[in-house]
């Protein structure tokens, strides 16, 4: 056999092993996505996401539509969750959630989501007087259930905010945190987890207002949603406020009294 010859046979070889297991890979996922949309119609999907979101958030759910995109996501339009009690507000609003999730999971019917984005969330926090914070019910009923670990939060390895809304309120006073930007990898609830963050912020209180700029990144550990043994490590951040620029190094202990 000549060298060219074996220069042309070595190609097609090289070829087959590179292509033949990634056409395989597209025409299963082009599979799976066809089933999953013929045993789901949009309102099919819609209720067993609103059924899902409520038993996440121990909160009535309302959302506009549900429906599978073109790349296999699932994307959640219109996401409206009450908040309970005499406030009338709504806890979370976001326009949109587009959500990647595990197949195998959604043929059983159950979504079990690999990473979640919210576009253009807004999220209200209120503590009261005793310093109880208006989700320690979810992280309560985490640390509650039986085999946490089979939580399906632990499925999700990737969360992200864009271009968000948070308003804090505590008693006398309320915080502000828009355009922001939140970045989870690698995410376990009980497990170190890197994190990125970028707000604007501004504070409305009886002794005037401020507003500024807040970058962070640092890695984060909810210690199982425990507020107490929950940490920040490896912090760094950086804020600008009043014309100047503020950074700083560390690491913070315990949510429920911080400690640096």
């Amino acid at each position: 056999m000549t060298t060219h010859k074996r220069g042309k046979l070595l190609n097609r070889i090289v070829l087959r092993i590179i292509f033949l297991p990634l056409i395989f890979a597209v025409l299963m996922l082009a599979a799976g996505s066809v089933i999953v949309k013929t045993m789901f119609d949009r309102q099919n999907l819609k209720d067993i996401a609103t059924d899902q979101l409520q038993s996440f958030f121990k909160r009535p759910v309302q959302i506009d539509s549900a429906r599978f995109s073109l790349t296999g996501e699932i994307r959640i339009k219109g996401l409206r969750v009450v908040e309970p009690g005499p406030r009338v507000v709504n806890f979370v609003t976001a326009q949109y959630i587009v959500a990647t999730y595990r197949l195998a999971p959604l043929l059983k019917r159950q979504i079990v989501l690999k990473s979640v984005i919210l576009v253009s969330p807004r999220i209200e926090l209120f503590r009261d007087t005793g310093g109880a914070w208006n989700f320690s019910d979810i992280m309560q009923a985490y640390r509650d259930q039986p085999g946490p670990s089979k939580n399906r939060l632990n499925s999700i390895r990737s969360a992200e905010i864009r271009d968000g809304e948070v308003n804090l309120h505590l008693p006398g006073s309320d915080y502000s945190f828009g355009n922001v930007s939140l970045n989870l990898k690698d995410f376990r609830p009980d497990s170190d987890t890197p994190f990125d963050l970028a707000v604007f912020f501004r504070r409305d209180g009886a002794g005037g207002g401020l507003q500024g700029r807040l970058y962070s990144e640092g890695v984060l550990n909810m210690r199982g949603f425990d507020m107490n043994a929950a940490e920040l490590k490896s912090l760094s951040m950086t804020l600008s406020v009043m014309n100047k620029t503020f950074t700083a190094e560390g690491e913070l202990k315990n949510f429920r009294r911080p400690e640096m």
